[in-house]
């Protein structure tokens, strides 16, 4: 069990790379102090922002902890199942998203 809630954990921070990069390169995604990028130019720049909102901010702390405890109540078994990964995948998109969707919900930044 402890394997998995730290695999979990730990592919959620990894994941939010490409998920933001995916992000920016199909819808946009929020540079620090830039704007919005887009496209294949903004394909670095939006996952050195994921390591900037990540460390910064305190956003692998908070993704770290929901991977970690939706791996917990999946079932056990002695390695990270697949379901461990899908669900990890699906809080690094949900978190890339929700600062990519942020605008809409609090005004301009």
């Amino acid at each position: 069990m402890v394997r998995s809630v730290i695999a979990g954990a730990v592919a959620a921070i990894a994941l939010c790379f490409p998920c933001a990069a995916l992000l920016a390169l199909f819808y946009r995604f929020p540079i620090p102090f830039g704007g919005y990028a887009t496209g294949v130019d903004g394909l670095v720049p939006a996952m050195l922002a994921v390591a900037f909102y990540g460390i910064a901010l305190g956003g692998f702390v908070v993704v770290g902890v929901l991977g970690g405890t939706l791996a917990m109540f999946t079932p056990a078994s002695a390695q990270p199942s697949r379901r461990v990964m899908v669900q990890s995948l699906g809080i690094a998109f949900t978190a890339t998203l929700s600062l990519a969707m942020l605008e809409l919900f609090i005004g301009p930044w």
